[in-house]
């Protein structure tokens, strides 16, 4: 049983979910894809922003996490079709864009 199942969150609490890991470092993603699979998410990953929209053709997820600095990549067109998608569907898309934390916003510990 993976750290996640045993330690954080009720088994199987990502049932169905379909999710859309979007970053440019292998490990991450991979880092993402296994933690949750281990709740059962359909997890969906890919390494950049044009990859990402072709997979929006055919995929609508109902989480997007995504690195939010590509280099020689925009992240505001896949911002733009996923907020275009969730109007035209009428729903509520959840979006966690990931980026470091500068010293400067962390409060004093």
């Amino acid at each position: 049983m993976g750290i996640i199942k045993s330690h954080f969150a009720k088994v199987g609490i990502l049932q169905d979910v379909k999710i859309l890991v979007v970053d440019n470092d292998v490990d991450n993603r991979y880092l993402y894809s296994v933690s949750l699979q281990e709740l059962a998410a359909n997890v969906t990953t890919t390494g950049s922003i044009k990859k990402a929209l072709d997979l929006l053709d055919w995929l609508v997820p109902d989480i997007l996490v995504s690195e939010i600095k590509f280099p020689g990549e925009s992240v505001d067109p896949l911002m733009q079709r996923l907020k275009c998608m969730a109007l035209a569907n009428r729903s509520l898309f959840q979006f966690w864009l990931l980026q470091p934390v500068p010293q400067r916003v962390l409060p004093n510990i």
